[in-house]
Parts: structure tokens; sequence; C-alpha cells
């Protein structure tokens, strides 16, 4: 399996809302980049992120429920984070209601909204698509 990009929001939208994730601004004007992971062309696996400057967004990482618990997530999540070093950012942040745990695994700590870079509070995500009682993580990533 192999994480490529994605450029169909319309397949985005479809993908992230067939999961209960938001999609009220993922649209052809939206500076976040998607990757997906395909199996025998299905899509099965779906992440974003939006980079600004020194900070960046993980967005929306979905894999369908007949593929998790394989390791597919992490391998997202990592080349997330590959892509945000590449691009400069040195700290990846997100915002959860359900997967808080998950990404303490994956390294990642809570911080308060008063900790959270101007950039990341001006996103649509943190100002008004996730609610205020959304879990705020965030991992640096020069380790």
């Amino acid at each position: 399996m192999k994480i490529i990009p994605a450029h169909n929001r319309v397949q985005i939208k479809q993908l992230l809302a067939s999961v209960g994730l938001p999609t009220d601004d993922i649209d052809e004007d939206s500076s976040a980049l998607f990757y997906l992971v395909e199996h025998q062309s299905e899509v099965i696996g779906l992440i974003g992120m939006e980079c600004f400057q020194k900070e960046a967004l993980l967005r929306s990482l979905m894999v369908k429920p007949a593929y998790r618990d394989q390791g597919l997530g992490r391998e997202l999540v990592n080349h997330i984070q590959q892509t945000a070093r590449r691009q400069g950012a040195l700290r990846l942040y997100l915002l959860t209601t359900t997967a808080s745990n998950y990404f303490l695994q994956q390294g990642f700590h809570s911080i308060s909204r008063d900790e959270t870079p101007e950039a990341i509070k001006a996103t649509d995500e943190f100002s008004h698509i996730c609610p205020a009682s959304a879990t705020i993580m965030c991992k640096e990533l020069n380790t």
C-alpha cells in the first residue's frame, strides 16, 4: 500500500463524512493537503494537513473500519509529520473529540486553548468547526 496525494475534494469530503468527520471547510480554495491510501483500487485511509510556517495542523485522519488496527493510521501520521517537517514546521497540532488516547500513543500531548499558537487558532477547524470541548494536542517535530 502506498500513500499518494489526494486532489478530488468531492471524494475527500465523502470519505470524511462516511466516518463522521467534519467537511465544512474543505473546498477547492482550501490550503489543506490530503493524502490517501488505496488497497485494490479502494481508498481505505486518508489524512490531511495545513501548514502555517513553523506550525502545522493535522486534519482528518481516517481509516476505514475493516482496515483498522493494522498500523495504517500510524503510517499516515508519520507521513504527515515528515511532510510538515519538509515544509518547515516545528510542531504539529490537532483537535480531537474522540481520539486523544490514540494520539497520546503517537507522541502527542494535550495543551490548553491558551497555549495554542495564533496561526492554529485562526483556522476554521479551531475557531468554529470543532467544539470548544475538543482536546488540543501538539507534537514537537524536531525529534
